[in-house]
């Protein structure tokens, strides 16, 4: 008799053990989810530094754009410059020739 209650008592144990076996399998589940939960986010992520890193570069190209275009309008000014002394030095030696 006592014999047989402690087989049952065996078998409540194993199936008590199997129980832990399926749950911690399913926390392994969950766990690989989560992992490729975050694996996902950070491809997500890493499009999104691409993308940044994509605009910064347009940003580069735009301001060296601009650059070129103030050192042309510098230019220019400088050539207005020196035709302008040019001018009033003309004007002044007409002036000279007058008095």
């Amino acid at each position: 008799m006592q014999q047989q209650e402690h087989g049952v008592q065996q078998q409540k144990h194993e199936v008590q053990q199997q129980h832990d076996v399926q749950r911690q399998q399913h926390e392994v589940q969950q766990q690989q989810h989560d992992v490729q939960q975050k694996h996902h986010e950070v491809q997500q992520q890493q499009h999104d530094v691409q993308q940044q890193q994509h605009d910064v570069q347009q940003q580069q190209h735009d301001v060296q754009q601009q650059k070129h275009e103030v050192q042309q309008l510098e230019h220019e000014m400088q050539h207005h410059e020196v035709q302008q002394q040019q001018q009033r030095h003309e004007v002044q030696q007409q002036q000279q020739e007058v008095q």
